[in-house]
C-alpha cells in the first residue's frame, strides 16, 4: 500500500513471466424453418503462469450465449416483425487464488 495525502492505495508490480494461454470460441447457427432459427456461441479461455505455477489474473470468465429467433412476415400493418429470446451464462472464475488479487472474484 502507498499512503498519500488522498489516502492509501494499492501498489502493483508487474513482471514478465513464461505463460500459456489456451482457449476457443465457437458459434453455431441452425435454421429450423424459414421463420425460426437458433444461434449459440461459447467462449473458453485458460491462462497459466508457468514460471510461478499460478493461474493468470484478470482473465475473462468462460461464457455461453444462446438465442432463438422467430420471424413474422406481417403483423397487422407491420412487416418483417421478429421476436427473440436469448440467454447468457457467465461462469464463475474459479481459477484465481484469493492471494493473487486484492478483491475476490465475483460469483
Amino acid at each position: 500500500m502507498r499512503l498519500t495525502i488522498r489516502g492509501a492505495f494499492p501498489v502493483f508490480k508487474h513482471e514478465q513471466t513464461d505463460t500459456r494461454l489456451m482457449g476457443f470460441d465457437s458459434a453455431v447457427t441452425h435454421i429450423a424453418t424459414m421463420r425460426i432459427n437458433m444461434k449459440g456461441k461459447s467462449s473458453y479461455l485458460k491462462g497459466d503462469d508457468r514460471g510461478n505455477q499460478l493461474p493468470l489474473v484478470y482473465m475473462p470468465s468462460n461464457n455461453i450465449y444462446t438465442e432463438l429467433n422467430y420471424q413474422l412476415l406481417e403483423l397487422g400493418s407491420l412487416s418483417n416483425v421478429g421476436f427473440q429470446i436469448n440467454s447468457r451464462v457467465v461462469f464463475e472464475q474459479k481459477e484465481l487464488l484469493s492471494s493473487q488479487d486484492s478483491v475476490a472474484a465475483p460469483e
